[in-house]
């Protein structure tokens, strides 16, 4: 790691994007970033539409990757990001009050994560919505989490998917999720089933991988696991599409 923190054409690749981009102020466009190889995150941004950019102070701690920014009402910033080091395995997280340009330090939060990504975003009702594995170990449960409070706490959550843990579990990870313009909301995710009597790809893998898309409404999450009638609305539509 020393090594490459003093090599200039190492520290110029690698970076990555993930999570959707976060416009503020209706000027300033952040891009979260992320390095593999240094296991940390920063943010780029720009308040000329592109013309100019520039990057905020590294977001450092114990292999956080992968950020995802939302804005509070009072003007701060605030990422979750993936957890890709040592226990116990949460969400990592850090604040910024000078709009992205540097960050506080990085701390554990509440949601437990499997080395695997995650997203928040906003809703327009002022909600933030959560979608994430929150397990410690493995990627056989997707759940989506509504918060009222800005992440004080969190009142509902739903399932997308959930297999009992183990050696037939799938694995559904890698998610992303807009609001719609009706105020809907399309989830997107790796949907790969991992039982043991499928067939395998030349490589050996599960042949039964695809991206599955889900559309669902708030209500949907308000309603919780717990639906007791399972033809009325108790899974989101969903269309699963081949991965190329």
């Amino acid at each position: 790691m020393r090594q490459h923190a003093t090599d200039k054409l190492y520290c110029r690749l690698g970076w990555m994007t993930r999570a959707h981009p976060l416009l503020i102020d209706g000027q300033r466009l952040i891009v979260p970033l992320y390095h593999d190889g240094f296991s940390f995150s920063l943010m780029a941004f720009t308040d000329d539409w592109g013309q100019t950019w520039h990057t905020s102070a590294p977001l450092v701690g114990a292999g956080n990757i992968q950020p995802s920014v939302v804005q509070r009402q009072d003007g701060s910033l605030y990422t979750l990001m993936r957890d890709n080091g040592p226990p116990p395995k949460r969400l990592l997280q850090a604040e910024s009050r000078d709009r992205g340009a540097t960050w506080s330090a990085v701390t554990d939060s509440e949601h437990p994560n499997s080395g695997t990504g995650a997203e928040l975003i906003r809703l327009r009702n002022g909600h933030w919505l959560l979608i994430n594995n929150d397990t410690e170990q493995g990627r056989h449960r997707l759940v989506v989490r509504l918060s009222d409070d800005e992440g004080r706490s969190w009142k509902w959550q739903r399932s997308l998917e959930q297999d009992p843990p183990g050696p037939e579990a799938g694995a559904y990870h890698y998610p992303s999720i807009l609001e719609a313009r009706d105020g809907t909301l399309h989830a997107t995710y790796s949907f790969h089933l991992n039982r043991r009597n499928l067939p395998r790809d030349v490589d050996g893998d599960p042949a039964a991988k695809s991206i599955k898309h889900a559309h669902f409404n708030l209500a949907w999450i308000q309603a919780g696991d717990a639906t007791p009638d399972p033809a009325r609305s108790s899974s989101p539509q969903t269309e699963v599409q081949k991965a190329e």
